[in-house]
C-alpha cells in the first residue's frame, strides 16, 4: 500500500478550502473571496511540504484563521470543527493517517486518491445542502395577520431581499389564497426582479413574537410560503 504526497496536498487544500467555504455559508456571508482562498492554499501546501515540522504547522494553521476570519472567534472555532468532522470521517472510512493537521491515505491504486477526492467533494455538497435546510428553518415564522377586521394564522419567510417600503411602514407579500376583500388601497410602488411595479397594497397589523407591527400588505400568486416577510419587521 502506498501513500502520495501529491494525493496529501490536494486533499489538504480542498479540505481547508471547503471548510472556509462552508463557514461562510453557514455565517451567511459573502462565500467567494479569492485572496482570502488563496492564502489556505499557500498556507495549506506549505504545511503539507513541512508536515514533520510541528512548530511551524500549527503556526502557520493559527495565522491563517486569524487573517481568514479577523479574531472572529466564533468562526474560527466553526473552522476547527468543521475540520474535525471531515478529519473523524476519514479516520473511520479510510486508512487514514494524520500527522500534524496532514492527511496521508494509503491504498492499493490510484483509482482509491480519485474515488476519497470524489467522496471529500460529495460531503462538502451534503454540508451545503443540509446549512441550507437549517437557515430556511430559522428563516420561517409563524405570525399573526389582522386585517378588514379578519384575523390569520400564517408562515412567512424573511426575506432580506425585501426592503420595499411605503409611508414608512414595511410592505409584505401575502399568497391570493389569503386574499380579503377590502375598501381602501394604496398604489405601492416596488423593485421586483430588476423591474418597477406598481401593485395594490392594504393597511394591516401583524404580530410577530409578541410584537405588533403596522404594515401594507400587497396579494401575488403562486408563493412558496404564505408570506414574504419584510426583513425590517424582524
Amino acid at each position: 500500500m502506498i501513500s502520495y504526497i501529491e494525493v496529501t496536498i490536494i486533499y489538504s487544500c480542498l479540505m481547508s478550502v471547503f471548510s472556509y467555504l462552508i463557514v461562510m455559508k453557514d455565517s451567511q456571508l459573502k462565500m467567494i473571496n479569492y485572496k482570502i482562498i488563496l492564502i489556505i492554499l499557500l498556507i495549506t501546501i506549505i504545511n503539507s511540504l513541512l508536515y514533520n515540522n510541528s512548530f511551524i504547522v500549527y503556526l502557520f494553521d493559527i495565522l491563517m484563521c486569524i487573517s481568514i476570519f479577523k479574531y472572529q472567534l466564533k468562526n474560527i472555532v466553526k473552522f476547527y470543527l468543521i475540520r474535525l468532522f471531515f478529519m473523524s470521517i476519514n479516520i473511520t472510512l479510510f486508512d487514514c493517517l494524520v500527522i500534524n493537521l496532514q492527511y496521508f491515505f494509503y491504498y492499493d491504486s490510484i483509482l482509491w486518491a480519485f474515488g476519497i477526492l470524489i467522496f471529500l467533494f460529495i460531503t462538502y455538497i451534503i454540508c451545503l445542502l443540509f446549512i441550507d435546510i437549517l437557515n430556511n428553518s430559522k428563516l420561517v415564522v409563524p405570525f399573526n395577520l389582522f386585517i378588514d377586521n379578519q384575523k390569520l394564522n400564517l408562515f412567512g419567510f424573511i426575506d432580506t431581499g425585501n426592503n420595499c417600503l411605503y409611508q414608512k411602514k414595511p410592505v409584505i407579500f401575502i399568497d391570493n389564497k389569503y386574499w380579503i376583500r377590502q375598501k381602501d388601497s394604496v398604489i405601492i410602488t416596488c423593485q421586483t426582479l430588476n423591474k418597477t411595479s406598481d401593485m395594490l397594497g392594504y393597511s394591516a397589523q401583524i404580530e410577530i413574537n409578541k410584537h405588533i407591527h403596522d404594515v401594507y400588505v400587497v396579494y401575488i400568486g403562486n408563493l412558496e410560503y404564505d408570506c414574504i416577510l419584510n426583513h425590517q419587521i424582524v
